[in-house]
């Protein structure tokens, strides 16, 4: 859930109805910058940026835990120089590059991919879970709250700015524009899977999540967020796992021949007792990272 400002930018500029300038003594529409846009024509959080994010937090945190002389496939996190390693003699070969995943590229790796080796996991598209209706202040007849050129149907308003000039840190003169932005309240529902994964690597997710609630070094999404922009809530729903042993691979077939189901909800639900023993596997080898 949005509790901050979102922008998203989706690449391409369009009109605002009602948005307009005058321009060598001319109206002119406004040129916006758009948000991402799925499903409905709502916003939405793409999986790769989610993705990204997440990665980038961790590797913030944990970069400083080991150095690129002592990082192994117990360090936590680390970003080995991939495309001076794909020139390297060594590792043209894929057995080799296998290897070096397993004994020398870091949890944080392993867990996200390499131009070496896969990601273990899929971060997917969190859509938009939210109405207008739902919006408290949205729901006043005559809207005295509403933000600036708000249009419920696509729960964006239009927010303004000036370009900096990088070299003198100040604005530039007649150089405003205009951006679409997700208030604060709007909830998206977002799906990761993974498979083969450890104990340590599920612990890692899991701590990553609970990253968008920080108040002291928030996992953020989106631009500018330093101005604020982009703070998020994390509230977990389900988690859905099955291990590799023999009898819980027997039990859930067994449940999807006599159930005739399948996707995730056949799986066994990991509780919240379940999920909180990932976190502390994690923590522990934070804790031995740290001496």
């Amino acid at each position: 859930t949005s509790k901050s400002p979102l922008h998203i930018g989706a690449g391409y500029e369009e009109n605002r109805d009602g948005l307009t300038k005058t321009e060598n003594d001319k109206e002119v529409k406004v040129k916006v910058t758009a948000v991402e846009r799925g499903l409905g024509d709502l916003p939405y959080l793409p999986g790769s940026t989610l993705r990204g994010n997440i990665r980038h937090w961790l590797l913030q945190i944990f970069k400083t835990f080991a150095t690129e002389h002592t990082v192994s496939s117990y360090s936590l996190a680390w970003q080995h120089d991939y495309e001076e390693l794909s020139r390297d003699e060594k590792y043209q070969k894929q057995n080799d590059q296998i290897n070096f995943m397993k004994s020398d590229a870091s949890i944080l790796e392993r867990l996200f991919g390499t131009s070496f080796s896969n990601s273990k996991i899929d971060v997917w598209d969190a859509q938009c879970a939210t109405t207008a209706r739902s919006l408290s202040w949205a729901t006043v007849p005559l809207k005295p709250d509403e933000p600036p050129f708000w249009k419920p149907e696509r729960l964006t308003y239009v927010g303004q700015s000036v370009v900096i000039n990088p070299d003198t840190g100040t604005a530039i003169d007649q150089k405003l524009y205009h951006f679409e932005i997700v208030p604060d309240g709007v909830k998206f529902k977002m799906t990761i899977c993974g498979q083969n994964l450890t104990k340590t690597e599920i612990g890692m997710i899991l701590f990553a999540l609970n990253g968008f609630n920080s108040e002291i070094f928030p996992l953020t999404v989106g631009a500018m967020s330093n101005r604020g922009f982009g703070r998020m809530n994390f509230q977990p729903t389900k988690m859905y796992m099955l291990s590799n042993d023999e009898t819980a691979m027997k039990k859930w077939l067994e449940q999807i021949i006599d159930k005739k189901t399948a996707g995730f909800e056949s799986l066994p639900e990991c509780d919240e007792k379940c999920q909180q023993s990932f976190v502390d596997e994690f923590k522990k080898l934070i804790r031995e990272q740290r001496g």
